[in-house]
């Protein structure tokens, strides 16, 4: 393992993954997340300018496992609009109409005990996961998602 001698590497590899994120959140979080879950616990011992980094990167993994939500979802989106603002632009309205759609799944699974404020904070993480989807690879499915979202919200009201 690196981790005892290449600081500089590390850091570099760290910055490089945590660019790479924001492009292709989906591919690369299922081997990322397994890959630098070990590497933190392994590096925290030694490197204190890695540290931020890592506490920088580790952020955007938590809005995956939807862990923090409330605070995460505004920085999560923040970040992927700068990074993906071209393809947001053609997809806006479909994004809209997906987020509408996940929301009204996400809710579903809430349990009876949840507040109004953890129904808010899963609905922000539901739109910030149809943003990361949408933007990644959604171009044909998103039509799709627009017309089912479009549905399902008639049908509410």
């Amino acid at each position: 393992m690196q981790h005892h001698h290449h600081h500089h590497q590390q850091q570099q590899q760290q910055h490089h993954h945590h660019h790479h994120q924001h492009q292709q959140h989906q591919q690369q979080q299922q081997q990322q997340q397994q890959h630098q879950h070990q590497q933190q616990l392994m590096q925290h011992h030694h490197h204190h300018h890695q540290q931020q980094q890592q506490q920088h990167h580790h952020h955007h993994h938590q809005q995956h496992q939807q862990q923090q939500q409330q605070q995460q979802q505004q920085q999560q989106q923040h970040h992927q609009q700068q990074h993906q603002h071209q393809q947001q632009q053609q997809q806006q309205q479909q994004q809209q109409q997906q987020q509408q759609q996940e929301q009204q799944q996400q809710q579903k699974f809430i349990p009876k005990t949840a507040t109004a404020r953890g129904a808010a904070a899963t609905a922000a993480a539901a739109a910030a996961a149809a943003e990361v989807l949408a933007a990644a690879e959604v171009l044909a499915a998103a039509a799709a998602a627009a017309a089912a979202a479009a549905t399902a919200t008639r049908k509410e009201r």
